[in-house]
């Protein structure tokens, strides 16, 4: 039996900039993100 890897994941629509996870989204987006990709 080969080896498995799975991984799953949900993506959540935020529409107000005052929704707590809105700021964790830019957290997570700008600790993942490469300096020179940011802002092009």
């Amino acid at each position: 039996m080969p080896n498995l890897l799975e991984h799953r994941f949900a993506i959540k629509r935020i529409t107000k900039t005052s929704n707590e996870d809105y700021i964790s989204a830019l957290k997570i987006c700008n600790e993942t993100t490469p300096p020179n990709n940011k802002y092009e």
